[in-house]
């Protein structure tokens, strides 16, 4: 039994490892590349991967669920929060994309 208890764990522990560390924000995600996408410059608040991915959120949102919508906007707008004059920061989530897309 401790052997197999022990392949269980262990298991257990990557699953829920790869899942707090995977992104929402991924390869194969809602917001992947497309093939023969402009490269975006940088701006004063987003670097040029950044300015994409909102730039895909914004054009994608309609076509995602409302729940994972709202995660994969919290999770963009914390990566450029902390970059953004305070007026912009007290936005919320997905208005503050649109300001900066």
């Amino acid at each position: 039994v401790t052997p197999f208890l022990a392949l269980v764990l262990a298991v257990y522990y990557f699953d829920v490892r790869r899942r707090r560390e995977s992104s929402g924000v991924e390869p194969g995600s809602e917001l992947a590349a497309e093939p023969g996408e402009p490269v975006y410059a940088p701006t004063a608040y987003l670097r040029g991967e950044e300015r994409a991915l909102v730039k895909r959120f914004l054009e994608r949102r309609d076509g995602i669920a409302p729940q994972r919508r709202r995660a994969i906007a919290a999770e963009l707008a914390a990566l450029v929060r902390p970059r953004v004059p305070a007026d912009l920061q007290r936005l919320e989530d997905e208005p503050l994309l649109e300001r900066l897309g």
